[in-house]
């Protein structure tokens, strides 16, 4: 990962070193990201809800037509790993249902392009039951 990062323009945008980029690093990362469940919200979910009532009050997005889609990445991690509660194993939209994954909704304005709000979820949470969870948000 440092040999990547170096050749990219990431390194002189952010000025890290590049040993930082190991693939330990990045799993350590990984496994600090906050799902929400159980009531709280992490700042960056906080944040974005804030900035989305600002917009919201400024009438800055448009409401006749929005775009809600979701996704779902698998990751690689071993499957008797206990450290990480967002990766699970769910119906995989590439068919990989033997890897776990993490599940990602977003909502946009579709009339400026505007990203509104997304939402990651463990990857055991079916597409319909996130929709709702996304509705309440919004």
């Amino acid at each position: 990962m440092a040999d990547w990062y170096r050749h990219t323009i990431l390194s002189s945008l952010w000025g890290f070193p590049a040993e930082r980029f190991t693939s330990q690093e990045f799993w350590d990362a990984f496994h600090r990201i906050q799902t929400g469940s159980g009531g709280e919200s992490d700042e960056l979910e906080q944040a974005q809800l804030r900035l989305l009532a600002v917009w919201k009050d400024q009438q800055l997005i448009s409401r006749r037509l929005l775009a809600y889609d979701t996704t779902n990445f698998y990751t690689w991690e071993a499957r008797t790993s206990t450290r990480n509660t967002l990766a699970q194993r769910g119906h995989n939209k590439q068919g990989r249902h033997n890897l776990r994954q993490v599940g990602l909704s977003y909502v946009l304005d579709g009339e400026n392009g505007l990203s509104l709000c997304y939402h990651v979820y463990p990857g055991t949470v079916a597409d319909t039951d996130e929709f709702l969870i996304a509705l309440l948000r919004w």
